[in-house]
C-alpha cells in the first residue's frame, strides 16, 4: 500500500508521474506502457478505448523471443478466465430467450448430479455455489496439456463430490462453476459452447479474430506463452488444450476483439442495458455475474483477469464513461503486474497524477553508506526523514513512522515506491552527501541532514 504523509507535505506522487496537460493522452498512455515493459511489468499488447474511438492500441515487446516477433494488436493470446465473461455473457441471452433461468437447480439438467438440487445458475455465476474444485485435484492439472477432456470425464472427476459450503453462504472462486454453465448452455440449445460462444457473442460483436483452439492457430500470430521470458534459458510453457477449461477458460483472442467485446457489450448488442446492469451487480466480495467490481477514482469499474500457463490477461471497463483497457501479456515473470497498470492508466484518463514504473539499479553497499543519516525538512524541521541501511535493505521513515525501502535509479538519485516520490541527494565540496531534496506531488522538498 502507498503511505500518506503529513497533510499539506506530501501528496504521494512522483514529479515524473504527473499528468501534463499539453500531452495528449496517447503519448502519455504510450510513454507509461514503454516504462512498464522495460520494468517487466507487462510484455505483449495493450488497448486504451473511449466509447467507440481507440485512444491507443500497441504492442510492447516480444510475443515470441526466439524469433524476436514483436507483439501488435493482432497478436493471439488466451486469456484464461476472461473468458468466464463471455460464458456469463451467454447465460444472461440464453435466459432472455427464455431457454433458462438463473434460479433454475442444476438438477434440472444434470439429475445425476449428487448435489444438484442444491445449486443455482446464479449461484455457479456470482462463485457462491459451493461445488469442488478440479484445479485441487493435482492429477488432473498435470494433464492438462494434452489429449481430450470429455463431459463425460469431467462428471466423472466431479459428480460426486460432496459441497464445500452451503450454496449461497460464501464466495469461493469456481472454475467448475463456469465450466458447468458451459454444459448447462449446450443442453438447453443443443449447440456447442464454442458455436454458441461464436455465434452468439463472436460474430455479432466482430470478433474475426477470436477462437478456443489455441494450439492450432497460425505459429505467424501465434503469441508464445512463458513461465519467465526473461530466465536463462527463457521457460516456455506448454499449452493448455482448451477441452480442459471449456466456460471456465477456453478463449484465445486479440486486445483488438477485446475491444469490440466491449462495445458490443456496452452498447446493448449481445444483451439488454437491464440484464447488463444485473450482470455487474456485486454478490459477495465484489463479484458480480462474471465481472469483478471495485471503485477506482470514485467511479464503478468491472473488469476481469485471467491466468492460464504462459498468459496473464485483464480487462477493465469504467461504464458510465465508457473506458476500456485490455493488457494481454505472455510473459508471466513474477515481476508482471497487470494490476497496477490498469490503476495507473485510468489515473491517466482521469488526469490523475500517476508514477512511472522504474528499474532500480545495484549499487555497492559502501556507497549506500554514505546517505546513511538523519535529515529535516529546512522550511519545517520538526518534520524529520531517517535514511538507514539495514540488512542490504535502503530505508527511509518519516517522523519515525515504519520505514520504507528505497530504490536506486543511479547514483544520488533513489525513488521510493512506499511514497510514491524521488530522492536526489546533494553533496558539499569534499563530496559528502550534505542533503537532499524529495520531489511529490509536482513540489519540491529541501531537506539539510542533521546528524549521521
Amino acid at each position: 500500500m502507498i503511505r500518506t504523509l503529513l497533510p499539506l507535505l506530501f501528496l504521494c506522487c512522483t514529479i515524473t508521474g504527473i499528468a501534463q496537460p499539453a500531452q495528449p493522452v496517447s503519448e502519455r498512455i504510450n510513454e507509461y506502457l514503454v516504462a512498464a515493459q522495460r520494468a517487466g511489468l507487462l510484455n505483449g499488447a495493450a488497448l486504451v478505448s473511449k466509447g467507440d474511438t481507440i485512444l491507443w492500441q500497441h504492442g510492447y515487446g516480444f510475443k515470441d523471443l526466439d524469433k524476436k516477433a514483436i507483439a501488435d494488436s493482432s497478436s493471439l493470446f488466451q486469456i484464461g478466465s476472461l473468458t468466464k465473461s463471455f460464458t456469463s455473457t451467454l447465460i444472461f441471452q440464453l435466459q432472455e430467450q427464455g431457454l433458462l433461468q438463473l434460479t433454475d437447480k442444476l438438477e434440472k439438467f444434470f439429475p445425476f448430479y449428487t448435489v444438484g438440487a442444491k445449486v443455482t445458475i446464479e449461484q455457479l455465476l456470482a462463485h457462491t455455489g459451493g461445488i469442488y474444485e478440479y484445479s485441487r485435484d493435482s492429477v488432473f492439472m498435470a494433464s492438462i496439456y494434452s489429449g481430450h477432456f470429455s463431459q463425460d470425464a469431467f462428471w466423472k472427476l466431479i459428480g460426486n463430490k460432496p459441497l464445500d459450503f452451503a450454496p449461497g453462504s460464501k464466495y469461493s472462486y469456481s472454475n467448475c462453476g463456469y465450466v458447468i454453465l458451459g454444459y448447462v448452455a449446450e443442453k438447453v440449445t443443443g449447440k456447442s459452447y464454442w458455436q454458441l460462444i461464436r455465434e452468439g457473442i463472436f460474430e455479432k460483436a466482430g470478433m474475426v479474430h477470436s477462437g478456443f483452439d489455441f494450439i492450432k492457430t497460425p505459429k505467424l500470430y501465434r503469441a508464445t506463452g512463458y513461465k519467465c521470458m526473461h530466465c536463462q534459458p527463457p521457460q516456455i510453457e506448454r499449452i493448455v488444450d482448451s477441452t480442459y477449461t471449456g466456460g471456465a477458460g477456453s478463449i484465445y483472442t486479440t486486445s483488438a476483439d477485446l475491444y469490440r467485446f466491449s462495445r458490443a457489450l456496452l452498447s446493448g448488442k449481445l444483451i439488454s442495458t437491464t440484464t447488463l446492469a444485473k450482470a455487474f451487480t456485486p454478490v459477495l466480495q465484489n463479484y458480480a455475474y462474471g465481472w469483478a467490481t471495485q471503485e477506482i477514482l470514485g467511479k464503478q469499474t468491472v473488469m476481469h483477469e485471467g491466468a492460464i500457463p504462459g498468459f496473464l490477461t485483464l480487462m477493465a471497463l469504467i461504464p458510465a464513461d465508457q473506458y476500456c483497457i485490455v493488457l494481454l501479456t505472455n510473459n508471466r515473470d513474477r515481476k508482471t503486474d497487470l494490476r497496477r497498470c490498469y490503476i495507473d492508466l485510468f489515473k491517466i484518463l482521469y488526469n490523475q497524477p500517476y508514477v512511472l514504473p522504474r528499474i532500480p539499479v545495484t549499487l555497492p553497499q559502501e556507497l549506500l553508506a554514505d546517505y546513511a543519516g538523519d535529515f529535516e525538512l529546512v522550511d519545517n524541521p520538526s518534520f524529520k526523514g531517517y535514511i538507514r541501511v539495514d540488512n542490504g535493505h535502503f530505508l527511509l521513515s518519516w517522523n519515525k513512522d515504519k520505514p520504507g525501502e528505497l530504490f536506486a535509479e543511479k547514483k544520488d538519485f533513489f525513488f521510493s515506491d512506499t511514497y510514491d516520490m524521488q530522492l536526489s541527494f546533494s553533496r558539499d565540496s569534499n563530496g559528502k552527501v550534505n542533503g537532499f531534496t524529495a520531489y511529490s506531488a509536482g513540489k519540491s522538498f529541501v531537506y539539510r541532514r542533521i546528524a549521521l
